[in-house]
């Protein structure tokens, strides 16, 4: 079969929100 497993989606994901998130990085620091 060719599936995702749901842990490894969701690792996935966070991976790239954790990216995009170091690229917004001094930004979105200092608003919290």
């Amino acid at each position: 079969r060719v599936m995702i497993r749901p842990l490894q989606a969701i690792n996935l994901v966070h991976r790239q929100m954790g990216e995009m998130l170091e690229k917004m990085g001094s930004t979105s620091q200092e608003l919290r």
